[in-house]
């Protein structure tokens, strides 16, 4: 890759996550531990220590530090290393077609990718990598191993079965330390599972930009690493502050203990904090062998000591804990991404602001329009600032601006120009364009009359019922999913005192509506654009919304109380559209030949959620 695909295929990192630290700065700090004599368990005369007692000492120190070190002497055959370093290489060296023959993307179980087998990442990792599934051995699904090169599979399910062995070696040392059987560990894994994953970093033209594998800590019990003797694995014990990059030692693994065996420690040993970097000059190799907990193994302490409290709240399921780890860390991720735009608006509206508190006291709003609150403040000097990106870092200036708001008769008008509906991350790619003006209206949409809905009785000349008739053209929802009704029994008064109130609500000031916000994952009230977490471009709305139905779970400090009818008629809105929801559901179960209750009974206890929608005017619709 040169480096205009290097910015293009999205692989440049934000600043501080970039290496700080070059790949071949070799640190000696991560522990090399000589597994010689690990099996010897006997005292001498002298009463030294036992040479397993020696090696078990060295690892405890090494986990309580790091969560990280090297083994040397640890039984597995130098030729059999070198053998898979060799298939390894020669299967990145295959052409792309061959590779792409064991592609895993689409949530296939192993094979090939680029990058990372993980959906949802916003930057990808500089590297290319081929994994498989190895134990529980009848969990093989050799279809995803590669074929080529032609010794791939015999040498392959050696490696595996040696670094098993190896594997639970360590862990019956790590159970010792922690004052248990020496099998503890091994059993609260149930039935271990083992993955290997190969990586290869190819060389890159501008390494500084980015990361081979990003940050991060091993959701396993301890991963096994093999590498080769370029650099580029990087650990860190203080947050990320400083790095260090490990040196590599010829036929070494190095030992990474992860977040199972984290908490099963109760935290004393640390689940070692990691990343990969790459380089301009070659290319570099590594072969990772994760042994993992079967899914449904149970993740707690093992041991918690007197006095000290377990460091999970509950225990959990590992696939429970896998998957929680990973929502989490894409949500940093999405998080991040938007505090750093809200940083790019920040600075852009740093030159304006001392303008604006400047002018503050005398200036008065522009032309009362009801458009998206706390995000554009247009005032009379032509000036747009992003109110909500300031109210992050100087509240204050929310304090003034609200102020100002409230000094203006109560119209707090938000109106947005061209810029910031760019800057406001409101443009939708050109394939989510409208394509039909919005008073262009057609009539295919299905208009059905309810009246005589609840009449089933046939004509004495055999003709069908009114109740038939409808449920017939209900069911053009084959057509569309959808189709408006009139003459469906909820009063008309009622509706237009509900839209009245909705106008209102909308009209109101900011702060008011702001009383009821319900970012931060609140269960109703006010927000604009969506509650949906992770949108990369907005809804030009405002939304204000309440769950009404079961009763028993409305909360009512969530609905406005403002205007002061609100509660009353919302109630009623709802009672009359849960009737009317039900009887629609009764003519579809008809439709399907089932019983009238059938859909509502599937629903057992319906919920019901009120979304009032206000959609501003928009300068570039």
């Amino acid at each position: 890759m040169d480096d205009n695909s290097l910015h293009e295929n999205r692989f440049v990192r934000d600043e501080d996550e970039r290496p700080k630290v070059p790949y071949n700065k070799f640190s000696s700090e991560i522990p090399v531990i000589s597994l010689k004599g690990i099996d010897d368990v006997e005292e001498s005369s002298g009463g030294i220590k036992s040479r397993r007692a020696e090696i078990c000492e060295k690892i405890i120190k090494a986990c309580e530090d790091w969560g990280i070190f090297q083994v040397v002497d640890h039984g597995v055959d130098t030729k059999m290393l070198s053998e898979m370093t060799r298939l390894a290489r020669e299967f990145f060296e295959m052409p792309a077609e061959e590779k792409l023959r064991f592609d895993m993307t689409g949530g296939k179980k192993g094979g090939f990718i680029v990058s990372s087998h993980l959906q949802g990442e916003a930057v990808q990792d500089w590297r290319e990598i081929v994994t498989y599934f190895s134990y529980p051995i009848k969990a093989r699904d050799y279809s995803r191993w590669p074929d080529k090169p032609k010794e791939w599979r015999a040498v392959t399910e050696k490696y595996s079965e040696d670094l098993m062995g190896l594997g639970c070696k360590l862990l019956e040392v790590l159970s010792e330390a922690m004052g248990l059987e020496k099998e503890a560990l091994k059993d609260a894994c149930v039935d271990m599972d083992q993955k290997v994953v190969l990586n290869s970093y190819p060389k890159c033209p501008q390494p500084d930009l980015t990361l081979g594998l990003k940050r991060h800590t091993d959701p396993g019990t301890i991963t096994l690493l093999l590498q080769d003797q370029v650099g580029g694995l990087q650990a860190t014990r203080d947050g990320g502050k400083t790095w260090i990059t490990v040196e590599p030692i010829e036929g070494a693994f190095v030992v990474n203990l992860g977040d199972h065996g984290h908490y099963l420690s109760n935290g004393r040993f640390k689940n070692a904090d990691h990343q990969a970097v790459v380089n301009s000059n070659t290319s570099r190799l590594s072969i990772a062998t994760f042994q993992n907990p079967a899914p449904n193994a149970i993740v707690y302490p093992l041991i918690v000591n007197e006095g000290e409290k377990s460091i999970m709240e509950e225990a959990i399921t590992f696939m429970d804990m896998y998957k929680k780890k990973m929502s989490t860390d894409l949500e940093l991720a999405r998080l991040k991404k938007l505090a750093k735009a809200k940083q790019q608006d920040l600075e852009k509206a740093k030159p304006i602001e001392s303008i604006l508190a400047k002018r503050l006291a005398d200036f008065s709003l522009c032309h009362p329009v009801s458009v998206c609150s706390c995000q554009i403040l247009l005032v009379e000097i032509n000036l747009a600032i992003v109110c909500r990106n300031i109210v992050a870092y100087n509240p204050d200036f929310e304090k003034r601006i609200l102020e100002a708001a409230a000094n203006s008769n109560g119209t707090y008008i938000l109106e947005m120009d061209d810029n910031s509906l760019h800057e406001n991350r409101f443009v939708r790619d050109e394939d989510e364009r409208p394509k039909v003006p919005y008073n262009k209206f057609s009539s295919e949409i299905p208009v059905i009359s309810l009246k005589g809905i609840d009449d089933v009785e046939e004509s004495s000349g055999g003709i069908k019922s009114r109740r038939a008739e409808i449920c017939e053209k209900i069911i053009a929802c084959e057509d569309w999913g959808i189709f408006q009704v009139v003459d469906h029994g909820v009063d008309t008064k009622m509706l237009s005192e509900m839209t009245r109130l909705a106008r209102e609500f909308f009209e109101m000031s900011a702060e008011e509506k702001l009383r009821f916000d319900m970012t931060g994952g609140k269960k109703g009230g006010f927000i604009v654009s969506s509650h949906l977490q992770g949108e990369a471009v907005q809804d030009w709305r405002e939304i204000v919304t309440y769950f009404s139905y079961p009763i028993k779970a409305r909360d009512y400090s969530r609905w406005p109380d403002k205007p002061k009818e609100w509660r009353a008629v919302t109630e009623k809105y709802s009672e009359d559209l849960m009737g009317l929801g039900c009887k629609l559901l009764e003519m579809l179960s008809e439709a399907m030949g089932l019983e009238k209750e059938a859909l509502k009974d599937a629903c057992v206890d319906m919920d019901q959620k009120v979304v009032l929608n206000s959609y501003p005017k928009c300068p570039q619709p």
